[in-house]
């Protein structure tokens, strides 16, 4: 007969055994539960990458009046931040390999948490500069991750994923400027914007350390290497989708960009800038809901060419109109302009076949060169003729891009 001693040892060894038992049930339950989040995560982050991303320009008119910002100096920065992402985002392309999405994405979305603190206390021209290249240059390596996590997460129906999830782009697009509006009715202080977007950069960034990542088969997924890149520079195929996005991210980055900056020099006062932005936002929110069903029964391009007409008149007209049409003109844009972005990105993939994180950031990269021209043409002209001439080269950028649609309209990878 077992002793006392012995008997309490079994009960000490089944209860043991019980609680490893459930513990793996619970791992493997949190695993796959894991997996199952991962849009959820990449829709997360985008709207992280909305909120930093596109505060800018709302940042710049609080920045002239506190340090002594010159319009050229304004634009300049918007510049930098896409220099910062251009150069990066080619980077980014080989890093996720090398060292593993999520990882990376962690490490970028903490980085730019930190960044965001900078900005948000920048006291002079350098230490805004500073923290707008760290901005663009970690926020394009984060936006790359995302965009290729969701263009592969089911490469059947990348075009309308990579949709669904740049809708977060605009929600989080549409908080920035609310919550820069309430800070300043209640502390009349913008800079608390960014360090709240910075507190919550930094916890999603903890945070996607504990997703597993989705592995797309090797069928699905090109090679990601510089020879993408070498390959472009020999084959025009690979050109046609950058040079669509470096137009239009010019276009789009001189809207929201320098709305602000238009009504402020307008004298309509800073809580104007503010509200167009807001509506920019909301309107392309709205349209991005609209394109995502609207792409189920309509072809990508014809979509882009409709939207791109209705655009360039709004553009036009935002030149002859006064305050309250100007809102309007300028939130009728942004809803034309909502589903470019997505579908521009995806666009190089329908034109080569080219599935790779290397291919997505070569496009990424000319849409971000086309926001550094904008800014500096921006900038040149609300020096040269007045801030009410702003909506030229956005409207110009979109012209381009309608001419490309068009005349490649046809082209698909073999």
């Amino acid at each position: 007969m077992a002793s006392y001693d012995e008997i309490n040892v079994k009960i000490i060894i089944n209860n043991y055994d019980n609680i490893k038992n459930k513990a793996l049930l619970y791992k493997e339950t949190f695993m796959k539960q894991t997996r199952k989040a991962s849009i959820a995560l990449l829709c997360n982050q985008m709207m992280l990458m909305a909120m930093i991303l596109t505060s800018t320009g709302l940042a710049l008119p609080r920045l002239k009046e506190e340090i002594g910002l010159t319009s050229l100096q304004q634009g300049s920065l918007v510049s930098i931040q896409y220099f910062g992402f251009t150069m990066a985002v080619l980077l980014g392309g080989l890093l996720f390999d090398r060292f593993g999405k999520l990882g990376i994405l962690s490490l970028s979305l903490g980085i730019i948490g930190l960044s965001a603190f900078l900005f948000g206390s920048a006291a002079n021209y350098w230490m805004a500069v500073t923290g707008v290249i760290l901005i663009g240059a970690f926020g394009s390596i984060a936006q790359n991750g995302i965009t290729y996590l969701s263009t592969n997460y089911n490469p059947g129906k990348a075009e309308k994923i990579n949709a669904f999830v740049q809708l977060f782009f605009t929600a989080g697009a549409v908080l920035t400027p609310v919550i820069m509006l309430i800070l300043l009715k209640l502390f009349d202080n913008w800079r608390y914007a960014y360090h709240i977007i910075g507190i919550c950069c930094i916890v999603i960034a903890f945070a996607t350390l504990l997703y597993r990542e989705e592995k797309a088969p090797e069928a699905e997924v090109g090679k990601n290497s510089p020879g993408v890149y070498l390959t472009a520079l020999k084959n025009p195929s690979y050109l046609i989708a950058p040079f669509a996005l470096f137009f239009y991210v010019g276009a789009e980055i001189g809207i929201w960009g320098f709305a602000p900056i238009y009504f402020e020099n307008q004298g309509y006062g800073r809580i104007s800038g503010i509200l167009a932005s807001i509506l920019i936002w909301v309107s392309m929110l709205a349209g991005r809901i609209i394109s995502v069903r609207l792409l189920r029964k309509h072809n990508m391009v014809r979509l882009l060419i409709a939207n791109g007409i209705l655009a360039v008149a709004a553009l036009t007209g935002v030149i002859f109109s006064g305050q309250t049409a100007a809102i309007v003109l300028i939130g009728i844009s942004g809803f034309a302009f909502a589903p470019f972005y997505p579908l521009l990105v995806t666009w190089i993939t329908t034109i080569t076949g080219d599935k790779s994180s290397s291919a997505l950031a070569l496009t990424m990269a000319f849409g971000s060169m086309g926001a550094v021209l904008a800014g500096w043409l921006s900038g040149m002209v609300v020096d040269t003729w007045g801030a009410g001439y702003i909506t030229v080269i956005p409207a110009v950028s979109v012209m381009a891009v309608i001419i490309l649609l068009w005349v490649f309209r046809n082209k698909k990878a073999l």
